[in-house]
């Protein structure tokens, strides 16, 4: 008995016409139910994000209105992505090639660290529209456009539309969509129902060309920023190579894999120079923090699964609920597998794996002490393998429907009734979405009272601003208004920790975030002129609390306003000079030193030093930064471990500071080489087999 009804998908037989038409066609689909799921519309000065969390605080609401949060659990958009995402926006906007953040914690890699995801098609969308609050609507519009249409087009290889249609459904609302939605999560899992597809029409083909699509894929789902994710992804092609291999041809099942690792390898080869950036940008980090296993038990948590416990919880990291529809056609797909063989029947197998997989890890039946030895598991948290549970329960319930279609008698009856659950699919889904996600005012998107106006005109390179948190939320928001912070959210080195620690009292609220008010700095110790930590701002609100910045000694900038804006007097003013690479006195010489040509991966310090001693630059060195004194490298040396500072002789002296991307040639070569390949590809028809090996033809 096969299961096999006519597919949808984008490799299914037809005209190349009727092929595009009908892609277009369900693109318009999707885009259609993406837009009403989100329900907001730009056009009246709607979008989406966790924006309508910032009124919640008197620095971000200057007009002082009374919001509702929707959700109080997505705040690192806020003071983490965001923030970095309109910076890199403004320096494209500007002409410049955004390599380099200046804003975040001293400074840090920007487009080519794929955590930054700046390198996926949310970011190219955010940056190219005309202002970011539509850009960050569309964003996410196109984040859920991708990801239900590649799950339609994976589920149409095996199905017929009406099924497909249920599954891209189920999986652009699904719980771990609907919760990560704004997070590099996602734009990371966008891409696996595509890498999926990939795997399984080469499978099918042997044809060397589609190994190049499974590395276009996977160097999307990598650039997309979130490593376990990723992790998921190259796990899942290779599970469906094998479900697909046995399926079909289980002699063929080594030369398969092979061609599956190879276009793996190839996509990682395309993003060789992200790919090296993180690796260096983790060797650098203290993640001794970092804790791996679950705190959700199959006895406590698996009722989150269904109606109505999801609809109790709306938590991010415990949201995995895929509609009752899909759970229960899922339940039900348990005895497929061992129904006859067919094409179709890889993918149960395939979604069964996920599925079991994906429950092993979310609820700890793997072990701790297992797990805690295995790469990618012994040090993240097992919660994000939601994405696998949903994926394999998604999967299950489409091959449920599927074999229901195929034996409803009369055909229109069949696509009626798989329509009628998709319709059902869709509002269950969307009451949980909504929770999480929904139309907020464009208004709340970073509003800049006058105060931070004048600020942000008054600030100068490579000084930062030490908010009150109490007042502006978590440190780095302010990052999205052009505001450098030392406390922005960051993974953080050893040495950047132990400098902020001796800024101010107990700053870490986590070991990535910090949450204080303005008087647990230390405004007085020289430490914070040499770090040009120059500007404090909180309300005036707080201040009449109990005058809570502490500001002995800082001037005020903002009388009588409702913004308190205070400066430290003694601050440096950008980058000066010392006699020894030790913290000294930045403003002694500063008449000595004047920055002459600047931008944020690239800029020139003129200098007349009164004798010996060393440039100072007030930012977090990170590897790929150079210097040249008159046009001759020179070694960089690190104050406390952090700040670069330049030998420089007596006399003046032109010192030119320049980043680009550690192990760029490396990289570079890398990524022309896996080019190189995906061209060569086109001229190679089919790669070996077991059965050409053997001077078989292929098995049917």
């Amino acid at each position: 008995m096969n299961m096999q009804v006519p597919s949808s998908s984008a490799s299914a037989g037809g005209k190349p016409k009727t092929r595009v038409k009908r892609f277009l066609t369900w693109l318009a689909a999707y885009v259609l139910i993406a837009a009403a799921a989100l329900g907001a519309n730009p056009l009246s000065g709607e979008t989406v994000g966790p924006f309508d969390i910032l009124p919640s605080y008197l620095g971000w609401n200057p007009a002082e209105q009374t919001v509702e949060a929707r959700n109080m659990e997505r705040s690192d958009i806020l003071d983490s992505l965001m923030p970095i995402w309109l910076e890199g926006r403004q320096q494209l906007r500007q002409g410049q090639l955004p390599l380099w953040n200046p804003l975040r914690a001293g400074g840090a890699p920007s487009l080519i660290d794929p955590t930054n995801a700046m390198l996926t098609l949310p970011f190219a969308i955010f940056a190219v529209s005309p202002d970011p609050a539509t850009g960050f609507y569309l964003a996410v519009l196109a984040c859920l456009v991708v990801a239900g249409l590649g799950m339609h087009y994976l589920v149409g290889r095996y199905y017929s539309p009406a099924v497909s249609l249920f599954a891209g459904i189920s999986f652009m609302m699904s719980g771990f969509v609907t919760a990560w939605l704004f997070w590099p999560h996602m734009y990371t899992a966008m891409w696996i129902p595509w890498l999926l597809l990939a795997v399984a029409d080469y499978v099918a083909g042997g044809r060397f060309r589609a190994v190049g699509r499974i590395a276009i894929f996977t160097a999307l789902v990598f650039a997309g920023g979130f490593p376990f994710v990723v992790a998921i992804a190259l796990g899942a092609a290779l599970v469906v190579a094998l479900c697909c291999t046995i399926e079909r041809e289980p002699g063929n099942t080594v030369p398969n894999l092979v061609g599956v690792v190879l276009g793996l390898a190839l996509g990682l080869g395309l993003v060789a120079l992200p790919l090296l950036t993180l690796v260096d940008s983790l060797h650098g980090t203290d993640l001794s923090y970092r804790s791996y296993g679950s705190g959700f038990t199959l006895q406590q948590h698996a009722r989150l699964l269904s109606w109505p416990w999801a609809q109790q919880s709306a938590h991010v990291e415990s949201n995995m609920y895929v509609g009752m529809a899909a759970l229960i056609a899922a339940a039900a797909a348990l005895a497929l597998p061992f129904l006859k063989r067919s094409s179709a029947r890889a993918l149960t197998w395939a979604g069964y794996f996920f599925a079991l997989s994906g429950a092993a890890l979310v609820f700890q039946l793997l072990p701790r002490e297992i797990g805690g030895h295995l790469p990618v598991l012994s040090n993240n948290p097992w919660s994000r393998a939601i994405l696998l549970l949903d994926i394999g329960l998604i999967l299950m319930a489409a091959s449920t429907l599927g074999w229901l279609q195929a034996h409803v008698r009369a055909s229109k009856a069949g696509v009626a009734l798989i329509l009628g659950l998709c319709l059902v699919q869709f509002v269950d889904l969307r009451g949980q979405f909504k929770r999480f996600n929904g139309a907020t005012d464009a208004a709340l998107f970073f509003p800049v009272s006058p105060e931070l106006e004048m600020l942000k005109q008054r600030i100068r390179p490579f000084q930062y601003v030490a908010q009150d948190s109490h007042a502006f939320m978590v440190s780095g928001t302010l990052g999205a208004i052009g505001l450098g912070e030392w406390y922005a959210h960051a993974m953080r080195s050893r040495e950047l920790n132990g400098l902020l620690g001796a800024m101010a009292t107990d700053p870490f609220t986590t070991p990535t975030a910090t949450q204080i008010r303005l008087d647990r700095f230390h405004w007085a110790a020289p430490l914070l002129d040499a770090s040009a930590l120059c500007y404090g701002v909180s309300t005036a609100a707080l201040e009449r609390g109990g005058s809570r910045s502490g500001r002995s000694g800082l001037k005020l900038l903002t009388p009588g306003q409702r913004i308190v804006v205070v400066e430290n007097p003694g601050c440096a003013t950008g980058p000066y000079f010392v006699e020894k690479s030790s913290f000294a006195e930045p403003l002694k010489w500063s008449q000595r030193v004047r920055l002459a040509r600047y931008r944020p991966d690239r800029f020139v310090v003129d200098v007349d030093a009164p004798s010996a001693g060393y440039l100072v630059i007030p930012m977090h060195y990170r590897n790929g930064w150079t210097a040249r004194v008159q046009g001759i490298p020179r070694p960089i040396k690190l104050v406390g471990g952090v700040m670069p500072a330049i030998a420089i002789q007596q006399g003046p002296a032109s010192v030119e500071m320049r980043y680009l991307p550690p192990r760029l040639l490396l990289g570079s070569i890398l990524t022309l080489l896996a080019l190189v390949l995906l061209v060569a590809s086109a001229w190679r028809p089919r790669l070996p087999t077991a059965n050409t090996l053997a001077g078989r033809g292929p098995t049917v």
